[in-house]
């Protein structure tokens, strides 16, 4: 099984040197779009060959022409002067791909892959945004977050009040209703157990309901 060579992970292809994303990522670096399967790698191919004026290439010299102006871009675009000399020793190797050349012809196959050059590039990216954002960020904007995290919570402060008035409301107006409920259901017994109180009982109803009344105006 086959490695990237960009990424390093292998791959399930064996006649092509990227999978499908590496393969994407390396034809943005030329600025070639729409790649929608590995047959792209040839396109990548070409245009470097051409960039390079490059001739009577086969197929593996054209790879290693392709890997090695990648690892060039890659570092190119790494603004470190640790790595001028590579950068140089690989234009060299370019210079030198002809319808004769090896791999191991090519001194900085070995000195500096192209998944080496890919993952320092991808964390001298991550160092500058990092150094972007932190150069950007003030005492001010500090301070900002600061009061505005206060502010927030002053503004969340009545509200959580007001949700707590409520629920205390709403469990007193249900011992409330509770109690009006025992005072309808007692009413009602003395209505069915003592006949001849009618108009004592009648008199009791009202009382209940009355007290009923004012209870949930009282709630209101």
């Amino acid at each position: 099984m086959n490695k990237c060579s960009l990424c390093g992970k292998k791959i399930s292809n064996t006649k092509y040197s990227f999978g499908l994303g590496c393969l994407k990522k390396s034809c943005s670096i030329l600025n070639i779009a729409n790649v929608k399967n590995l047959k792209g790698e040839t396109t990548l191919n070409n245009k470097i060959v051409k960039i390079c004026d490059k001739n009577n290439l086969n197929k593996e010299q054209k790879e290693l022409l392709t890997n090695r102006y990648l690892t060039l871009k890659l570092l190119e675009n790494i603004d470190i002067d640790y790595y001028n000399d590579i950068k140089r020793e690989i234009k060299n190797d370019i210079e030198n791909i002809s319808s004769s050349t090896s791999k191991d012809d090519l001194k900085t196959m070995d000195t500096m892959p192209l998944k080496y050059a890919f993952n320092i590039y991808k964390l001298f990216i991550k160092y500058k945004s990092f150094e972007e954002m932190s150069n950007n960020i003030t005492f001010d904007d500090i301070q900002n977050i600061d009061f505005n995290l206060k502010q927030r919570q002053e503004e969340i402060r009545p509200l959580i009040k007001k949700i707590k008035k409520i629920s205390e409301k709403v469990l007193l107006a249900q011992k409330n209703i509770m109690k009006i409920i025992d005072n309808l259901i007692q009413g009602f017994a003395s209505i069915i157990s003592v006949e001849e109180t009618k108009g004592k009982n009648n008199n009791l109803i009202e009382e209940i309901f009355n007290e009923a009344k004012n209870t949930i105006s009282s709630q209101s």
